[in-house]
């Protein structure tokens, strides 16, 4: 008598999740499209979008905060990168910890608004 094989998934894959995927984008009209090249960018918004494919382009190996005439003005600047470091740190050990939202937001919010706290004047 031959056995029934229960066939396999991918591991890491749940199919729930895609086929709901799949309905919402269906049920909302999303549609995905290939990136626009820099010439077919909206006159009105290029200026922007140049600054931020320039941030795009940085590598976290090759940053440095330039110091400058502000920097009496901006001292946290020099921390940036150690700053990011440690949230890059802190976030991987959350994610570890299979944290939901709430725990997240416990976990770094406040790390991550500090400097606003700093900066603005109450």
């Amino acid at each position: 008598m031959w056995g029934y094989i229960q066939p396999t998934r991918p591991r890491g894959i749940d199919f729930s999740m895609v086929s709901n995927s799949q309905r919402l984008i269906k049920e909302y009209g999303i549609a995905f499209r290939p990136p626009v090249t820099p010439s077919d960018w909206p006159l009105v918004h290029k200026e922007t979008f140049n600054s931020i494919q320039k941030i795009g382009d940085l590598k976290f190996e090759t940053f440095s905060a330039s110091i400058d005439i502000r920097s009496s003005e901006e001292p946290w600047r020099e921390k940036v990168k150690h700053r990011a470091e440690w949230l890059a740190t802190c976030a991987a050990r959350l994610f570890e910890q299979h944290r939901n939202e709430p725990g997240w937001r416990f976990g770094l919010e406040n790390h991550v608004l500090q400097r606003f706290s700093v900066e603005v004047a109450w």
